[in-house]
């Protein structure tokens, strides 16, 4: 029988979160709405790839320029809470 290949596609943002456990299970569940928009910028990223939201793009960017690039590929209409569209970017190594 042949292995078949691994795929995968990450997201990552930077913001609030939240755990929560209930008292008859050892699982903790992280949610909140930086758990949530990673969930959806998921979507966007190719296989194998690594998306990244505007609020980890903001904090990160400067510090990693050198050795990766990023690559805005897509921008979420805003919610009715935000004024602005929010970007997604796609990360390579230079």
């Amino acid at each position: 029988m042949k292995n078949a290949p691994i795929n995968y596609k990450i997201s990552a943002d930077y913001g609030k979160t939240e755990l929560a456990k209930s008292e008859d299970s050892s699982i903790i569940d992280v949610f909140g709405p930086t758990v949530h928009m990673c969930a959806k910028i998921k979507i966007k990223a190719p296989p194998n790839r690594m998306v990244i939201g505007k609020n980890l793009y903001d904090m990160i960017n400067d510090s990693f320029e050198d050795d990766y690039h990023f690559t805005k590929i897509y921008e979420y209409p805003p919610d009715k809470n935000a004024e602005n569209p929010y970007s997604v970017y796609l990360i390579s190594r230079k």
